[in-house]
């Protein structure tokens, strides 16, 4: 493979990619610096323009990229610390005035947690943007650390009025409040007024827990799970069984994460345990409040269902792994010379390498399907381990271990018989006979799968968590096609023939799992 073509074609694509979605301005230098490096380099050393520049694209766009989708992936789920070191990392590769409030930000968040309010206070004061969710967070935790759990509705009230909107901070202690004291119609139609959109989604969790329903907190959490803590699953889990006449198992589960909980949530643990939630019930809501309840818990179940880009990654991902374990044996039990040194071609022809055209009378059909499990050296591999460790965990998540395989042996399939039976699309550039080897239509047709289920989810009901995930896949297969087209060493046929029957696959799998929705939520 020629590393040289392929550092330069993914460089550039995706510096252009990027500075086609009119970033800020400091991304926007950056990237045309590195855009410019390559068009210098195109007149001085265009055999290494691609390995030369592909430095300078990771440390000025790709790792400041990563750095900042990682801090705040990190902070989501409340591991702090790792989220401070990232934005550290951040000023020094991306120094403007956002990578210091972030890391100024997470800091203040961590003394919450932590309920160290007068550092927090401090250290908000050097923020020069005010945040107002941070005030209202902070003198939330006031009141609960006196205990003064009665003032709390009239507080929320009164700030509710006061800025003229509602905060999820403000929204979580209003439902709190509500659940306590048994008003449940009101607390349906809090839940009610929520607008659609991800960042609800703890309020959603929150709601599903405290009216008991365990079935809607399992959904939401294996649709969302790996944005929220390991904490909150078990806190909101057992809060959900507290008011679902599991009690003493509930209060069993919630003493025991007590001992290992953040002071913050030490607090909400304290009080469930003291104060007990009055029992929900569907008897005491009109016809539309019980409406709002189905179509919140018909919301969930389907973003559990299709929101496949998100959630816990397939648990153990049983068959991911064994494909992946099947890869590595097949390359092991092919190379001779050491693992550094890839495996030479009369070596694949013999294992199985699909070669075309393939000679008249040669009866060998079962090649169709095991190049897939060869490979030409230990970047060709890892290239197609990484995707499938990314995308087949997703698959596995929401199609299940059987999915997994099916997808992948017809992407296979389907992508070496078409080389087979018009040879003209894989033949190299002066015309002779190709070697064709990898699993990446397989892996591709895991992009693809993934594509279909978020395209049958989103037609359904077209959530935003959905819309995004589907814009977010189809720009991953775009920008994939891109780089293959322009890389000869790369067979973009086969790739686009994995992506269409995993496109395929999913569509058929989604359609069959649906279920009737009411298309009242957008």
């Amino acid at each position: 493979m020629d590393l040289n073509r392929i550092c330069l074609s993914l460089v550039s694509i995706h510096c252009l990619w990027i500075l086609f979605q009119r970033p800020g301005w400091v991304w926007g230098i950056k990237l045309l610096s590195v855009l410019g490096l390559l068009g210098g380099m195109w007149f001085y050393d265009r055999e290494r323009m691609g390995l030369i520049a592909v430095g300078p694209w990771i440390g000025l766009i790709l790792l400041p990229m990563i750095l900042q989708r990682a801090a705040l992936r990190w902070l989501r789920t409340r591991r702090l610390r790792m989220a401070l070191i990232a934005t550290w990392v951040l000023r020094v590769l991306h120094p403007v005035k956002t990578s210091l409030v972030m890391n100024r930000w997470i800091r203040v968040i961590q003394h919450l947690y932590r309920l160290e309010l007068d550092p927090a206070r401090q250290l908000m004061r050097t923020l020069n943007v005010r945040d107002h969710s941070l005030d209202v967070w902070l003198q939330l935790i006031e009141l609960q650390q006196r205990g003064a759990w009665e003032e709390i509705e009239t507080w929320v009230d009164g700030q509710w009025v006061e800025s003229g909107e509602a905060h999820v901070i403000l929204i979580g202690a209003k439902l709190n409040s509500l659940a306590e004291r048994g008003d449940w119609p009101m607390f349906v139609n809090v839940i009610g007024s929520l607008p659609s959109g991800d960042h609800n989604d703890q309020l959603r969790l929150r709601a599903l827990a405290l009216w008991g329903d365990r079935e809607g907190v399992r959904a939401l959490l294996r649709s969302h799970g790996d944005e929220f803590p390991r904490e909150s699953h078990l806190f909101w889990q057992a809060v959900a069984r507290l008011n679902s006449h599991d009690r003493d198992a509930a209060r069993v589960q919630l003493e025991r994460l007590r001992r290992e909980a953040s002071p913050l949530l030490r607090l909400e643990i304290d009080r469930r345990l003291t104060v007990p939630l009055s029992p929900s019930s569907d008897a005491v809501l009109t016809s539309p409040q019980h409406a709002m309840m189905q179509e919140l818990r018909q919301y969930v179940g389907h973003e559990a269902r299709y929101a496949v880009l998100s959630g816990t990654a397939g648990h153990w991902a049983v068959m991911t792994w064994l494909i992946m374990g099947g890869l590595l044996a097949a390359y092991g039990w092919g190379v001779r010379d050491g693992w550094d040194q890839g495996v030479n071609e009369d070596r694949l022809a013999e294992l199985g390498a699909l070669i075309v055209p393939v000679e008249p009378g040669l009866d060998e059909w079962w090649r169709i399907f095991t190049y897939a499990l060869l490979h030409f050296g230990p970047l060709h591999l890892a290239m197609n381990l990484l995707g499938m460790y990314y995308l087949g965990r997703r698959v596995e998540r929401g199609c299940g271990p059987l999915g997994v395989l099916v997808c992948f042996i017809a992407s296979v399939g389907l992508a070496g018989y078409a080389i087979v039976r018009w040879p003209v699309l894989t033949l190299t550039e002066d015309g002779g006979p190709a070697i064709l080897v990898g699993a990446s239509g397989g892996v591709m047709g895991m992009m693809g799968m993934l594509l279909g289920m978020l395209w049958v989810g989103r037609r359904t009901l077209p959530t935003e968590r959905l819309r995004s995930q589907f814009a977010t896949a189809a720009q991953l297969v775009m920008m994939q096609t891109l780089i293959d087209v322009s890389t000869p060493q790369i067979s973009a046929p086969c790739h686009l023939i994995g992506v269409a029957t995993g496109c395929v696959c999913g569509v058929l799998y989604g359609w069959a799992i649906r279920e009737p929705v009411r298309p009242t939520v957008s």
